[in-house]
């Protein structure tokens, strides 16, 4: 993190920059607590959150779904409110959120998971649902295939605004996973390779147009399953490294060779393409995950209190965070912008530099008077 420490001499101030490591700024959302749904918002990579919003800002509905388009901007979804599925906008890091849709656009069921490309496009998913988004929230559309208007479906990527992935219940007796290569207009279903080994598919996520991840579980609910495609997806291969019982959560491709696993009681990491795996118990229930590097990722976990656990030292240690004095909402999915949090830019820093030498020169005349 670079702190401003700021030294005055004469009328002269000069400015010390400390590096110790980039700060990144990240939204981690869950259950309704208090009257309303939990959103919490860093600046620091975690080391202090803060709860966001207010009873009547945020509608008393449980929060599911997190995106952050960068360290100001992002994206929130959740359970149906007054009548439809609740989406949230911020462009100001959270100090205000906007409700998108109404109950014309968006329909009467909870919302699960959301993913964006640049800011105006944006997709959100849920049961019967795939609602795209492309003029930043004003207008939107159920893209939903026809055959799967009755399955829920739970997770959602885009890595360029033209392919999207959307994975969920079974269909046919096996996991959904839908492929689209122009934006939503058209979805195709995708079955090759060992897709007929999951039973249900929670996650999903993408490096590039051709490599993507997808975890859920097996059928009856024997254990994680993680699914890798290099071909766009027509055809998945399941890494027989990620091993353990009931489900794998939710997934974050880094790039096409660092991919983290939340799954039920268990973080797992490869930094080559799934040929090897390091693994670190959290909590029964870890939901969601995200990372910004081989470094740096967070987890969080639901269940009866919500955990936040963080390693900036690839998976060798983790820490938990949260609020001090607080037991947090069960939390459902995290999100990191891969942007740092922007410094301030040098005109600001002399601005506030030549503010503070005016303050003590005007107190000291004060004092001479």
């Amino acid at each position: 993190m670079r702190t401003l420490r700021h030294i005055v001499v004469g009328a002269t101030l000069a400015c010390a920059l400390s590096s110790e490591g980039a700060d990144y700024a990240g939204w981690t959302v869950g259950r309704n607590a208090d009257g309303y749904g939990t959103i919490l918002r860093t600046t620091d990579s975690g080391a202090t959150w803060t709860r966001q919003g207010a009873p009547g800002q945020i509608a008393d509905a449980a929060m599911s779904g997190v995106a952050a388009v960068d360290a100001q901007t992002a994206w929130v979804v959740g359970y149906a409110a007054g009548g439809y599925g609740t989406i949230y906008h911020t462009t100001d890091g959270g100090l205000i959120w906007d409700r998108k849709g109404s109950a014309a656009q968006v329909p009467n069921t909870s919302l699960l998971k959301v993913a964006t490309f640049g800011d105006n496009n944006v997709w959100t998913v849920g049961n019967g649902t795939i609602l795209h988004s492309g003029d930043g929230g004003a207008t939107w559309t159920n893209q939903i295939p026809a055959g799967y208007e009755s399955i829920t479906l739970q997770g959602i990527y885009t890595p360029d605004g033209v392919n999207v992935w959307a994975t969920g219940e079974p269909l046919d007796g096996y996991a959904t996973i839908l492929k689209s290569s122009d934006g939503g207009l058209s979805w195709t279903r995708q079955s090759g390779g060992d897709v007929a080994n999951a039973n249900h598919l929670l996650g999903i996520s993408a490096a590039d147009a051709n490599t993507a991840w997808a975890v859920g579980g097996k059928p009856n609910e024997n254990g994680y399953i993680a699914l890798h495609t290099t071909d766009g997806g027509t055809t998945w291969d399941q890494q027989p490294g990620v091993l353990g019982i009931q489900d794998a959560n939710e997934v974050c491709a880094v790039n096409s060779s660092v991919v983290w696993l939340a799954c039920d009681g268990t973080v797992y990491w490869s930094t080559d393409a799934g040929a090897s795996w390091g693994s670190k118990p959290i909590g029964p229930f870890t939901l969601g995950i995200s990372a910004v590097s081989s470094e740096q990722a967070w987890a969080v976990v639901g269940g009866v209190k919500g955990e936040i656990w963080h390693t900036s030292d690839s998976g060798t240690t983790w820490q938990e965070q949260g609020i001090a004095g607080t037991t947090l909402a069960s939390l459902e999915t995290v999100s990191f912008s891969r942007d740092a949090v922007p410094e301030p830019s040098s005109a600001v820093l002399l601005a506030v530099g030549s503010a503070a030498v005016l303050g003590r020169s005007r107190r000291r005349s004060c004092r001479c008077l």
